[in-house]
């Protein structure tokens, strides 16, 4: 039976699995990924998960997810943030194919969320789909007719950095600029996470309210302006705070209903992620097995 190591490389944890040609899944584990400790140290972390499957199973390739802009034909990391120090440049396909001799992919999270959504998930039956990703930032994928578009240097949707309102955009919009805001103006030495926040605002809290409309309004008008350059038909939204879509959805839909003309608005979904904590290790499968071209 071929299987699969499935494995998704974030800045707080490494989730990680092993499924078969039927993507049923055999094992699913997380593990912290002591980020801090650098780039080698996260390396070996996860030459360990696969050398604990390969005793015991026929492994047919290693499908990675993971954070970092990264040169999927060549599976390198090209840039990093300082969340994952020394991990610019790191050669990952060539690390793993070198040491297991089978076949390694590697591609850049959002955009393993994005292939998941369009494959098998919320962007099925779109033909431009764009997946953010809202978390510590924001990521982005875009799939036009069923091709990852990564532009000329892999660099393409990196919208946490796009200015909105003299910002960068997750610095505003994300689910940890959220938490700064209301953790400042509250200032009573409270650990507050966004689902705390979400539950709050449900209580009448006027401090969540409000940071959370602040959060819609700056959430909707990046939005707008990738609506305005790439007319999707398609925007779905991921990280573990999108999962409160019925409580958000009406917020961002009514901005976005503002801040868009009528005949973009009114040729446009807007969706929120089915594979939600899954979503990069499936994506990094489909990405492996469509090799770009997608479904």
């Amino acid at each position: 039976m071929k299987t699969y190591v499935l494995v998704d490389i974030g800045g707080t944890s490494i989730k990680y699995g092993l499924i078969d040609e039927e993507m049923k899944w055999l094992d699913k584990q997380v593990i912290d990924t002591q980020a801090q400790k650098g780039a080698s140290h996260i390396m070996n972390k996860v030459k360990n998960i696969v050398r604990n499957y390969i005793k015991d199973y026929s492994l047919q390739a290693i499908c990675i997810s993971t954070a970092g802009v990264v040169d999927s034909q060549n599976g390198i990391i090209v840039h990093a943030s300082k969340t994952i120090p020394e991990y610019t440049g790191t050669k990952i396909k060539e690390l793993f194919e070198s040491e297991f001799h089978i076949d390694c992919y590697v591609e850049n999270d959002v955009n393993c969320a994005g292939y998941a959504e369009k494959c098998g998930g919320s962007g099925q039956d779109s033909q431009i789909t764009v997946c953010l990703t809202v978390g510590t930032g924001i990521g982005g994928s875009l799939i036009i007719d069923h091709q990852l578009y990564n532009g000329t240097s892999f660099f393409a949707m990196e919208v946490g950095y796009m200015n909105v309102d003299g910002q960068c955009f997750e610095d505003i919009a994300s689910t940890s600029a959220l938490v700064r805001k209301v953790t400042a103006l509250k200032n009573d030495g409270t650990h507050y996470d966004g689902r705390r926040i979400i539950a709050l605002s449900q209580q009448n809290d006027i401090i969540c309210q409000q940071a959370i409309d602040e959060m819609c309004l700056a959430l909707a008008k990046g939005i707008a302006n990738i609506c305005y350059i790439t007319n999707p038909d398609t925007i779905v939204l991921g990280g573990g705070l999108m999962e409160e879509k019925d409580y958000l959805y009406p917020m961002i839909d009514h901005y976005l209903k503002e801040l868009l003309i009528p005949y973009v608005y009114q040729n446009l979904k807007l969706k929120f992620a089915y594979y939600k904590n899954d979503a990069g290790m499936i994506g990094a499968y489909f990405g492996y097995k469509n090799r770009r071209l997608l479904c």
